[in-house]
């Protein structure tokens, strides 16, 4: 079995995937905000799948929240 190294900058840990994009000197801000994205939507599948609440913002309210599987909100004060 192989073991993830995780690299750690500014007592962030970063894991492996993001690795090349910290590599290239002249990275755009628009490819950085795409493999975010990415990332952020292959995070929330896992969530689906593993049946874990998805933090979410609701730009009516302005309020951050926390959708649960059974479609219930729990909004932070």
């Amino acid at each position: 079995m192989k073991i993830r190294r995780r690299k750690k900058i500014n007592n962030i840990i970063l894991k492996s995937s993001m690795k090349p994009l910290l590599s290239r000197p002249n990275i755009g801000e628009k490819v950085i905000a795409q493999a975010f994205a990415d990332n952020m939507i292959k995070d929330n599948a896992l969530r689906k799948k593993n049946k874990a609440p998805i933090a979410k913002y609701d730009l009516d309210t302005q309020r951050a929240y926390l959708e649960y599987p059974d479609g219930r909100r729990v909004y932070s004060d």
